[in-house]
């Protein structure tokens, strides 16, 4: 279960993501080459790797900032903050 609510947490994230991101992202995850990646954007290769570390540490950045990701991450913390252990 708590897998699953991550993997939700992350997927309501990566949607937040301009489309460019997203279609970079995407196509990085399914291990097509970085280059074959950036003809397909439009990209130089360099700007498309700059692009997918921009993207990733954004996406990184707003998952981490979530409270209920912390709270999945760390159940114990979040209770004793909420005082309820």
């Amino acid at each position: 279960l708590k897998a699953v609510s991550a993997a939700i947490i992350s997927i309501s994230f990566f949607f937040q993501l301009d489309g460019a991101c997203q279609k970079l992202l995407l196509l990085f995850f399914e291990k097509i080459p970085m280059r074959e990646i950036a003809k397909k954007l439009n990209f130089t290769e360099g700007y498309a790797r700059k692009k997918k570390f921009d993207c990733k540490k954004k996406l990184i950045e707003m998952i981490a900032a979530d409270t209920a990701f912390k709270e999945l991450k760390n159940p114990k913390q979040s209770n004793e903050d909420h005082g309820t252990e």
